[in-house]
């Protein structure tokens, strides 16, 4: 079974926003988008909605572009739940 940390509010954002740059410096852009995702992941779940709807959209975006329609599902998803949660409910479904 793994074990999780729990790290504060701004260490979660910045090790997610360090890693997507290292991942971005190395090329790997599929990488970059799935951590972009986490990052979005993060902001909802810090109950940060407008960052995470921004942070969702992006990563949405980049795995289009990537043709990575795996993580593109899993972003969907995760937006929805965002959305749903934010009494944002017709949106969600469409």
């Amino acid at each position: 079974m793994p074990k999780y940390i729990l790290v504060g509010d701004d260490d979660a954002e910045r090790s997610y926003e360090r890693a997507m740059s290292l991942y971005v410096e190395a090329g790997a852009e599929r990488r970059a988008a799935i951590c972009l995702g986490h990052l979005a992941d993060a902001r909802f779940f810090l109950r940060r909605f407008e960052a995470a709807e921004e942070t969702y959209l992006d990563a949405l975006a980049q795995h289009r572009r990537l043709g990575n329609r795996r993580y593109e599902a899993v972003v969907l998803g995760n937006f929805g739940n965002l959305l749903r949660g934010t009494g944002q409910r017709q949106q969600a479904l469409e």
